[in-house]
């Protein structure tokens, strides 16, 4: 179940990030027809494309969000079950399997999840469970530490860019015919911007970070208990699953990209889990 889960969470972030990628296509088209002299029936045709195009983008948005929902309870519902030894009924294991479709049950069935998936070698229990979640939480807040990383860099690169044409246009370094169009230009790539929201995400990032960390340190509080109630790390668990409910969706090549030096420093961290 959670091999079903992780791989409906890749197929909600390429379905999010593709949203992205037609946004800015879609914004592209608006631009070039601002900036193009067009007849009455091109500037239909443009904007008809247009409008296809970001509504692809807005459908796959709302897809990804569905499946994001379906891959978090799943994800629950196996840690709980790989943790503390939860059953999970055969109907519902099915219903599960349509709602996640028939190419994500073949790819499970091809790809089954590896035996050392989780870190934790303790048999099912309170502090099996503990450390499962200790071993999310710490690659979770550090994929949205390295994402929030790279948005910045778009986000300040594309204003600091913005900024210093501007800046250097009334310069009269170039042409006043050759400065309007750039500024007009600048203009019209704003909106793409906006609709990124690339600082929204920037915040949402943060918070989450910031939350799971606070999280994160009451489960290592408690792994450091001789005996774990099963109550109180229910409790964390739950609490970490409320901030995640609603995660940032993480794509593979952002997974790839930072999974190794990850892997480092939990190799460092883990070394304290045992016991």
């Amino acid at each position: 179940m959670s091999q079903m889960a992780r791989l409906l969470f890749d197929s909600a972030a390429n379905n999010w990030y593709l949203g992205i990628f037609l946004q800015i296509i879609a914004g592209g088209i608006g631009v070039a027809a601002g900036l193009l002299t067009l007849d009455n029936s091109s500037k239909f045709i443009f904007a008809f494309l247009g409008f296809v195009i970001l509504t692809c983008a807005v459908v796959l948005r709302v897809i990804s969000e569905g499946k994001h929902g379906r891959a978090e309870t799943m994800r629950r519902q196996a840690a709980f079950t790989e943790g503390l030894g939860w059953p999970i009924s055969e109907t519902l294991i099915s219903d599960w399997r349509v709602r996640a479709g028939k190419t994500i049950v073949d790819k499970v069935e091809a790809t089954p999840r590896s035996a050392d998936y989780y870190f934790s070698k303790k048999g099912i229990g309170p502090r099996k469970l503990l450390e499962m979640a200790i071993e999310s939480a710490f690659y979770t807040r550090h994929l949205y530490v390295y994402l929030a990383k790279w948005i910045w860099i778009l986000l300040g690169g594309s204003v600091i860019l913005s900024l210093l044409v501007l800046a250097i246009l009334p310069a009269k370094i170039v042409p006043d015919e050759l400065s309007l169009q750039i500024a007009y230009t600048i203009f019209l790539i704003l909106p793409i911007i906006l609709t990124i929201d690339l600082f929204d995400s920037i915040v949402k990032l943060t918070g989450l970070k910031s939350s799971i960390l606070e999280v994160e340190t009451d489960m290592e509080k408690l792994s450091h208990e001789k005996r774990i109630n099963s109550k109180d790390i229910i409790r964390l668990v739950s609490e970490y699953n409320c901030q995640i409910a609603c995660g940032f969706p993480i794509h593979n090549w952002v997974f790839a990209q930072c999974h190794n030096e990850i892997d480092k420093f939990w190799a460092k961290r883990s070394k304290k889990l045992i016991k």
